[in-house]
């Protein structure tokens, strides 16, 4: 029993906790949690603090660059320009014409074309010639330009040409760009048109040209050779039967260092049948600096007796030359022996052509369009005898029909010497009593008295217009 008892009080007994401290801990847990949800508190109401700041720092930052962006805009080109071209692609000597919306008239508006000098361009603008790159520049009012652009060197050529705006402080800004391109067909060689064509061959060997201030163009003709044709070839000679066909092969150069352009040639050729004695070839193609074309025309049914078969270059003067002196050539032959094909009623025949009108500068001629009240205006031709005699002392006469009705421009010139077969000669006669302004319609007549008997005079007069600004 007294055993028993031991062992039940060796049993292990569960040990009561005090009563504060079980208080203890249930308030440090309170308190924890406490601080835990101010915490929490602490970390909400900081983030919605900083969602209120950071819009409006953005907001100032946004309102500075906009400021920045206002400052920037007051000092630039306005916009809106409509900057356009009539033509973006156009054949090599044509023409076209830029043009734009002048918003702002505090300063000027220019144009350049941004090609390279190697790229054999040439830029005409009102008579003048301009260098790549070299702007053009407007004055106020000013929104068109019509310009004229050549490529020597590529079958097709794209240019930029851009607007720029020069502020009265000197700064130039590019306001739009708009690109242009030129088409050369950049032909293998010459062609005729009419009568019979032997052979034909070009030559396209450029040679070296020095610089020059300004493009220039300048055709010249030579006759390499004329004779009679004899298996297909041209044998020199000056004295043949009149039942032989005879052929003239002459080279055409440009001497100058931009491309011509079309051009034609005439030739007057020394023919009993009236009908073919003037050949005109129609428009040829345009020749690179420094190449040259070569022709061979054959034409049979020579008359008798001595005869000058006369070759002239850009008749019509379509192409503005630095010179005319070498646009002209003539070979020479004498029919002897055998059938004759000489018409002893052949009779000399007057035939007229307008070279070009323009503005005389001191003793020298320029051709122009431009032309003013104030100008010496100045009108150049050439009379050539293409029939088969000798023709009299002849002279020409000028009937001008100008805006107010009046003669004071009426001219009749004094005689000039006979002219023989093939034989011709180039005037110029200037005016400087120009009135008024308007459009003055020319007639000019050779021979008009009817001195000389001639096979027909449809070809004695010439008619054109030339309008005179204010």
């Amino acid at each position: 029993m007294e055993k028993d008892k031991k062992e039940e009080k060796t049993e292990e007994q569960p040990v009561e906790q005090p009563q504060s401290i079980l208080h203890n801990k249930t308030y440090k847990f309170i308190i924890g949690f406490v601080i835990a949800i101010a915490l929490l508190i602490f970390v909400i109401s900081a983030i919605l603090l900083a969602v209120r700041i950071i819009p409006d720092t953005f907001a100032l930052i946004a309102s500075t660059f906009q400021s920045i962006t206002s400052k920037d805009a007051t000092n630039s080109t306005p916009a809106d320009h409509s900057f356009s071209v009539s033509n973006s692609f156009v054949d090599s000597g044509d023409s076209t014409t830029f043009s734009w919306k002048e918003v702002n008239t505090n300063g000027k508006y220019s144009i350049n074309l941004l090609c390279s000098n190697k790229d054999g361009v040439s830029i005409e603008y009102q008579d003048n010639f301009l260098a790549c790159g070299e702007p053009i520049i407007f004055n106020q009012g000013e929104t068109s330009a019509e310009i004229t652009l050549v490529s020597a060197e590529k079958r097709y050529l794209d240019i930029p040409v851009v607007l720029e705006f020069e502020s009265p402080t000197g700064k130039i800004e590019t306001v739009d760009e708009i690109r242009v391109t030129i088409s050369n067909s950049n032909p293998e060689g010459g062609s005729i048109l009419g009568t019979e064509l032997i052979s034909e061959e070009t030559t396209t060997t450029p040679t070296t040209i020095n610089p020059a201030p300004a493009p220039f163009k300048d055709l010249s003709v030579r006759v390499i050779q004329a004779g009679e044709v004899v298996n297909g070839s041209i044998y020199n000679s000056s004295s043949f039967r009149a039942d032989s066909v005879i052929g003239i092969q002459f080279e055409v150069r440009n001497n100058g260092n931009t491309a011509t352009g079309v051009w034609s040639f005439q030739a007057i050729l020394p023919v009993s049948d009236v009908g073919q004695r003037v050949f005109n070839s129609g428009l040829q193609n345009s020749i690179y600096p420094g190449s040259s074309v070569i022709y061979t025309l054959t034409f049979a049914g020579i008359r008798g007796g001595n005869n000058i078969a006369l070759i002239s270059i850009d008749p019509q003067n379509l192409v503005r030359e630095s010179s005319e002196s070498n646009n002209q050539a003539q070979a020479v032959f004498s029919v002897s022996g055998g059938s004759s094909n000489y018409n002893s009623g052949d009779k000399a025949d007057f035939d007229i052509d307008l070279i070009g009108y323009g503005r005389m500068s001191g003793s020298n001629f320029i051709e122009t369009r431009n032309l003013d009240v104030n100008d010496e205006l100045a009108i150049r031709f050439k009379i050539t005898n293409v029939g088969g005699k000798t023709t009299e002392r002849w002279k020409f006469e000028v009937n001008v029909d100008e805006p107010s009705g009046s003669d004071d421009l009426d001219y009749t010139s004094a005689r000039f010497a006979e002219l023989d077969p093939g034989e011709s000669r180039e005037i110029t006669i200037s005016f400087d009593n120009l009135g008024e302004d308007g459009d003055y319609d020319f007639d000019i007549v050779v021979d008009p008295d009817r001195d000389t008997s001639e096979e027909s005079r449809s070809n004695n007069t010439i008619r054109f217009d030339v309008d005179i600004d204010r």
